[in-house]
């Protein structure tokens, strides 16, 4: 929602205001998810912080990967020195190349 936003091409206050809304939205989508698992407790102060956009596309990041890397837990069957050793390769790859392998797991 944030990306499609930035890409509007509205007037920066109105992009602000709105970029306000989207976050109060995502801290009651919490506070709901939170009243119905407690186990969620543990993100309150996260949640309880600015959301600023480096904090939103770290956990953009991480939750668009976690196929990519079930994919590589998959592929070594479970054997998690398979697992590093995949990982540490990637890592080495350049990184639009890691980026498209761990969006495209099935590729």
């Amino acid at each position: 929602q944030l990306a499609a936003l930035y890409a509007s091409g509205l007037p920066q206050a109105q992009m602000r205001a709105q970029r306000d809304a989207l976050r109060e939205a995502l801290r009651q989508r919490y506070q709901q998810a939170r009243a119905a698992n407690p186990d969620l407790d543990g993100y309150r102060d996260w949640f309880a912080g600015p959301l600023n956009n480096a904090q939103l596309n770290t956990l953009n990041d991480y939750e668009g990967w976690v196929p990519g890397f079930d994919a590589i837990v998959s592929r070594c069957q479970g054997d998690w020195p398979c697992f590093w050793k995949e990982v540490e390769r990637i890592a080495k790859l350049p990184a639009e190349k890691r980026k498209a392998l761990l969006e495209t797991p099935d590729a």
